[in-house]
């Protein structure tokens, strides 16, 4: 529901954690904050009664240019987080192809924490450490 992203119109940023290979061994972490405007424009807008959506064309975040947080039935739910820019923060060690991925996005305001765990042959390589990761 809705109701369970918060409010990052006002008051509810997250982060992005990524574990490789082992739960504790984080990899990456990035922060997109609440409120805000991005491009002279708000960060943050409602998707109808569903969710919320966060664009940054700037990637001036942490290099998220994109965050969708969308409610619904099992199969109609997504999160979708997009980042790039030489300000999204550089992993001191690569993403081989033979651990999981564990992608984790924490809700700042209810302590909500949302996790998918990739399998090496759900992630793609995208060419100039680029990753994609999608669950079928």
């Amino acid at each position: 529901m809705q109701a369970d992203f918060g409010d990052p119109l006002n008051t509810t940023s997250y982060t992005l954690c990524v574990y490789h290979a082992d739960p504790t061994e984080l990899f990456m972490e990035v922060d997109v904050p609440a409120v805000g405007t991005c491009g002279g424009q708000d960060c943050w807008r409602t998707i109808g009664t569903k969710g919320y959506k966060y664009r940054d064309r700037g990637e001036a975040n942490d290099g998220v240019a994109k965050l969708i947080l969308k409610g619904g039935d099992a199969d109609k739910a997504k999160i979708v987080i997009k980042g790039r820019n030489i300000d999204l923060p550089t992993p001191l060690v690569g993403i081989d192809d033979t651990n999981d991925v564990t992608v984790q996005l924490h809700n700042t305001d209810n302590a909500n924490c949302w996790e998918a765990v990739f399998t090496p042959d759900d992630v793609r390589r995208a060419g100039g450490g680029k990753y994609k990761a999608t669950i079928p």
